[in-house]
């Protein structure tokens, strides 16, 4: 199950377990994972892209391996609430996976989130380098730990 709707995500998923949150790029995946008792997401790797099929059995290892009960999205939006292209891309990825796993996967909105996340690795003093490195698995643990002040 993919949804936008935050109320049939929570309602889907066990009381407790990790959850995983995904920033889905072309070229690659920011991964972050919560504790069991979903009180804490940590950043856990950025995960480069190779093809549909490849990405997708990465992903199902990873949710078998780390026992993953949900997942959370970036849902790249306009800001003017509608579904960017990013948004087809990130579903390229999320519909076959869905057929591989058990666990529901949310969309959340991810608009400002890159700047949000940005602006904090400025702020940490990391440079242009420095922040590319770690980006995208820090917009996964926004993201992530955004879901888990809801819950």
């Amino acid at each position: 199950m993919i949804t936008t709707d935050f109320n049939e995500f929570r309602s889907t998923i066990p009381s407790t377990g990790s959850l995983l949150g995904l920033d889905v790029g072309q070229v690659r995946v920011g991964f972050a994972i919560s504790d069991k008792n979903r009180m804490i997401a940590s950043a856990r790797e950025v995960y480069t892209r190779r093809n549909i099929q490849i990405d997708t059995t990465y992903i199902q290892h990873y949710i078998q391996k780390e026992n993953i009960v949900g997942i959370v999205s970036g849902w790249p939006l306009q800001m003017n609430g509608v579904a960017a292209e990013s948004c087809e891309m990130v579903m390229k990825l999320l519909k076959p996976l869905e057929a591989l796993i058990e666990c529901p996967v949310f969309l959340q909105d991810e608009r400002l989130s890159t700047r949000a996340v940005s602006r904090v690795l400025m702020d940490a003093g990391l440079n242009r380098k420095q922040r590319q490195a770690v980006d995208d698995k820090a917009a996964a643990t926004y993201l992530l730990q955004g879901i888990l002040d809801r819950l």
